[in-house]
């Protein structure tokens, strides 16, 4: 547009309150009933960075962007503004490209903001300009932009120990993934004693750029520590996370690029998964989990009752609403299973889509994660995990998460009198009488029936 002038912090205190009232009406609540615009206007010439259009000396747009916390890494825009005559002719993009040019935004690793869910032309215009949907926030959505278009679109996650027979398979996998985006590899040795660091430092010298690991001296699985939400998931830079265990590995080279763009197209799905190949290794006996033969639709009901996917097929958001659960599950208690956690928690979050290709391994053997501990020990962490999921989530199907944590009592008894330990076998067995008398109800027995018919089907519970 013709005499339009953009410039960057140079608007008074005076000039951004009336501006603000003038487009007061243009928000779809009236700006002035969300806020005082006059205490909202210091705050703005006080902490934000300001860009802005001028027609004849009379400020027509605005953005203001707050960036002055730069070991956050966030920089986020509390304003966008255009007076009503001056719509629609492309200033609020021209201001956001200023934004995104300016040096001082660039330090920062994302810009954020929120816009109202039900605003469809704003978030078009967001959208255009690099911005997509995070996460939902009461009537509003997060919007994100990454500064620096050379940071990974996917960050891989894997947790290797002891894996020298299995970690090159894994890496080779990763490598070979062919994709029109840049992705990265967050590789954790949990402190092998085998040759499995010594096998990743030879990928970070001929990958540097992609292979980022992190080599423990001390082994943080056995001290409980939930590795991922600890040490992994803390640095990933991708809009998605992707993750595979160091005993495990994908064999389709367009793997990730057909799950990211499934998950670029259907904004409402929290994650993407799919069909995966299991091996035996001790029978070389192999079967497809979960074996179905066309795409299947997760919810959050479907996560608690079973195993719906391997850890090697997830592909999520980098999420953090979904960081945020995890870490209110893992304050009450560091669990071991933590691909259980996440799961249940992208299931509260969004859908879950299962796709129905084959396309990673995943290996049961024994020296795998699920093999480590003892049985009872394992049985007690999902006891407690359930129970845990009931005060996070609040949910309707709390049902199912009673029923399994019936089921696991059950185990332990069995478990315990098997061995001859009869002490521990009454205890466990009044635990599950006690816990049953506490959620006795014909939804709850009408549920059961339903879910006893299900896992007769798959074996699994």
């Amino acid at each position: 547009m013709e005499h339009i002038v953009y410039k960057t912090n140079t608007a008074s205190l005076f000039q951004i309150e009336e501006h603000l009232n003038l487009c007061s009406d243009n928000f779809i609540e009236k700006l002035s009933e969300r806020i005082n615009i006059k205490e909202y206007s210091i705050k703005i010439k006080e902490n934000a960075v300001t860009f802005e259009a001028w027609y004849n000396e009379q400020l027509v747009g605005l953005i203001a962007c707050y960036a002055n916390n730069i070991d956050s890494g966030i920089a986020f825009i509390t304003n966008v503004s255009v007076l009503k005559d001056f719509q629609s002719k492309g200033i609020a993009h021209n201001l956001l490209k200023n934004l995104q040019s300016d040096e001082l935004i660039k330090k920062f690793r994302i810009v954020q903001l929120l816009v109202d869910v039900d605003n469809y032309s704003a978030i078009s215009l967001y959208k255009k300009n690099g911005f997509f949907l995070d996460r939902k926030h009461g009537n509003q959505s997060f919007m994100t932009y990454y500064t620096n278009p050379k940071n990974p679109l996917v960050s891989i996650c894997c947790v290797t120990y002891n894996h020298e027979p299995y970690i090159h398979d894994c890496l080779n996998g990763f490598i070979m993934q062919k994709t029109n985006f840049p992705f990265e590899v967050l590789i954790h040795d949990d402190a092998s004693t085998d040759k499995t660091a010594d096998i990743i430092r030879e990928y970070e010298a001929k990958y540097p750029n992609i292979i980022k690991p992190v080599y423990q001296s001390e082994n943080q699985f056995s001290k409980k520590v939930g590795i991922n939400i600890t040490y992994q998931f803390p640095r990933a830079k991708g809009k998605y996370i992707a993750l595979c265990e160091g005993d495990d590995y994908w064999t389709d080279p367009l793997k990730l690029q057909k799950q990211v763009d499934f998950l670029e197209a259907n904004e409402e799905y929290s994650a993407c998964g799919h069909t995966a190949k299991i091996l035996y290794e001790n029978t070389g006996r192999e079967e497809l989990y979960p074996d179905i033969t066309e795409n299947k639709t997760c919810t959050y009901q479907h996560t608690i009752e079973k195993w719906i996917m391997t850890t090697a097929s997830i592909v999520f958001r980098n999420n953090i609403e979904v960081f945020d659960k995890m870490e209110k599950i893992y304050s009450y208690r560091n669990i071991i299973s933590g691909d259980q956690i996440l799961l249940a928690t992208l299931g509260h979050i969004g859908d879950i889509l299962i796709m129905h290709e084959a396309m990673s391994v995943y290996r049961k053997h024994d020296g795998g994660i699920s093999n480590w501990g003892d049985p009872k020990e394992i049985w007690k962490d999902h006891i407690y995990m359930f129970k845990i999921f009931k005060k996070i989530f609040n949910s309707k199907f709390n049902y199912v998460l009673n029923y399994r944590i019936l089921i696991k009592y059950c185990n332990i008894s069995i478990n315990e009198l098997k061995h001859k330990r009869y002490f521990s076998y009454l205890k466990y067995t009044i635990k599950g009488f006690t816990f049953i008398r506490t959620w006795i109800d014909f939804k709850t027995w009408f549920g059961l029936l339903i879910l006893r018919k299900d896992y007769s089907k798959t074996g699994k519970v």
